[in-house]
């Protein structure tokens, strides 16, 4: 009887943790990523690139190598697709999730991308002018503050 109590009991402390869980809200990996283009500059991510550039290409993606790692990637180019100057770096994440940012902007892009973003997972792909970069991003986080509402049941009461 004594093992029944104990059991019930321990099963009881779990439950209570589980319904009482606090919702941590989702981290966006597109809310510091630059992209202008302004009298011939093109601002890429973390590089700046001028003089005849076409175009700029952005990449972020999980480290396939380590899950608490993103491969931040970014790259100006000419018309004729030649990379001109890159720039790759690796960023540590909070909390591991699939990262799939994968963005190409150039000189009279008309903007045609797809967005994503669950607890797990945030993906932007596809072509943006560079005008409208600052509205994909409230678009984004326009998302992750619907997901973030739905699963605000899972707050502390």
């Amino acid at each position: 009887m004594l093992r029944f109590l104990q059991t019930l009991c321990t099963i009881l402390v779990a439950l209570h943790y589980l319904t009482e869980a606090k919702y941590v809200p989702g981290i966006s990996y597109i809310d510091d990523v630059q992209l202008s283009y302004e009298n011939g500059t093109w601002q890429c991510d973390r590089i700046t690139c001028k003089h005849r550039i076409h175009g700029c290409k952005i990449s972020i993606r999980n480290n396939p190598d380590d899950k608490n790692e993103l491969i931040r990637s970014s790259a100006c180019y000419t018309k004729d697709g030649t990379a001109t100057r890159q720039l790759s770096q690796v960023q540590r994440m909070v909390k591991p999730k699939t990262v799939n940012i994968d963005i190409d902007s150039y000189v009279g892009a008309l903007s045609l991308y797809t967005t994503g973003y669950s607890l797990s997972w945030q993906e932007v792909k596809g072509t943006v002018a560079a005008e409208d970069w600052a509205k994909t991003q409230k678009i984004v986080r326009d998302d992750m503050k619907a997901v973030d509402e739905s699963n605000s049941s899972l707050k502390t009461r």
